[in-house]
């Protein structure tokens, strides 16, 4: 029979595992390939990520892919921020779109993702809508760009992407809650090398 104490601790375990498979994905950048969507031309795919800079990398592109860029933070200032993205310069084979409400407005073009010019907008002026051109070759196609979340005071074009440290957006100190503590105690070196022993020597904490 198991003690109260290894019963609470496998339980935290079990807890562990389950953050762990909630928040192993990248919410940074985004990789994909259109290889896995062939005979699907039209298909669109929807992303969402939630850091202040990452980037995306779509190989042989197909079909449209819509990127939902969020900050991190929750607080009045993420309404005022701004989206600067800088393609590579051997980013080709799609078009970038502004997505609001439906509406798209032509934010760059293939041709112009070649300069690895920095563009910026509005958060609120919708998602990215990145729709692929289709090409009747197989030449290798990828359309790649890094993006960051500044405030509007920091300006167009400034921030890491053109070698500048962002501006920090503040945000309020808040109480974590239940799940970030225990998101905290799980990614922590003292955390996984515990219940790791744990795991393997059950019977070592058992009193």
């Amino acid at each position: 029979m198991l003690t109260p104490i290894l019963a609470y601790l496998l339980s935290v375990l079990l807890l562990c595992r389950i953050a762990f498979s909630q928040y192993s994905s990248d919410q940074c950048s985004w990789k994909g390939s259109g290889l896995t969507h062939e005979g699907h031309s039209r298909d669109v795919e929807q992303v969402y990520l939630r850091c202040s800079q990452g980037s995306l990398h779509w190989l042989y592109p197909t079909g449209a892919v819509i990127v939902n860029l969020r900050p991190n933070t929750l607080s009045p200032a993420a309404a005022r921020l701004s989206v600067c993205i800088k393609p590579s310069r051997d980013s080709h084979g799609a078009n970038i779109y502004l997505d609001r409400a439906g509406k798209l407005r032509l934010l760059l073009r293939e041709q112009d993702q070649a300069q690895g010019k920095v563009t910026c907008f509005s958060i609120q002026e919708g998602s990215l809508f990145i729709e692929a051109i289709p090409h009747r070759d197989i030449s290798k196609r990828i359309t790649s760009f890094q993006y960051e979340l500044v405030t509007e005071r920091t300006g167009a074009g400034a921030g890491a992407l053109a070698g500048v440290e962002p501006q920090a957006l503040s945000a309020p100190c808040q109480p974590c809650s239940d799940a970030e503590v225990l998101l905290a105690v799980c990614t922590s070196d003292f955390g996984k090398n515990y219940l790791q022993t744990l795991y393997m020597h059950p019977f070592m904490y058992t009193y």
